[in-house]
């Protein structure tokens, strides 16, 4: 997918989108990507979403050594990237926010991570509430790091 939008292959964008896509940015063609993954009941998507998203960037551009065509990811396209998924974050079931979570931390932003952190970390954390995607994000940390679990006990 990411190869057919960087060589301007509609046909399979549409039959992947479900609509004839638009000359568009990247920001909004993973923004179209993220929609397509939430419309699934299953997340059957929801690692490919993750992956579109890793794609995007630069550096991981580079490391497959020409194989995609170029894409505009600047910076300001990456940002908005960012700010379209901190916009969903807000909007979707916490069961579907994990993947939220994971797309932001394949294109480099770990404002979640750092957000639960300092939540961690105040000491008026009774005043504090966590959001959907916070409790989700911190429900995976959890479960992920056995250091984490270590300094609890």
């Amino acid at each position: 997918m990411f190869y057919c939008y960087t060589s301007i292959n509609t046909k399979r964008l549409k039959d992947f989108l479900g609509k004839k896509p638009v000359d568009s940015t990247l920001d909004v063609f993973l923004m179209e990507a993220m929609e397509k993954s939430l419309e699934s009941k299953n997340g059957h998507l929801d690692l490919f979403v993750r992956f579109l998203h890793g794609l995007s960037l630069e550096s991981n551009q580079r490391l497959l050594g020409g194989l995609l065509d170029q894409t505009d990811n600047s910076p300001e396209i990456i940002q908005r990237a960012i700010k379209n998924l901190k916009r969903k974050r807000t909007k979707i079931s916490p069961d579907r926010s994990i993947n939220i979570f994971h797309c932001l931390t394949e294109i480099n932003d770990h404002s979640v991570n750092q957000e639960i952190q300092e939540f961690l970390k105040s000491e008026n954390r009774s005043e504090k509430k966590l959001s959907e995607i916070h409790c989700s994000a911190l429900a995976y940390m959890l479960q992920m790091s056995e250091r984490f679990w270590m300094s609890w006990t």
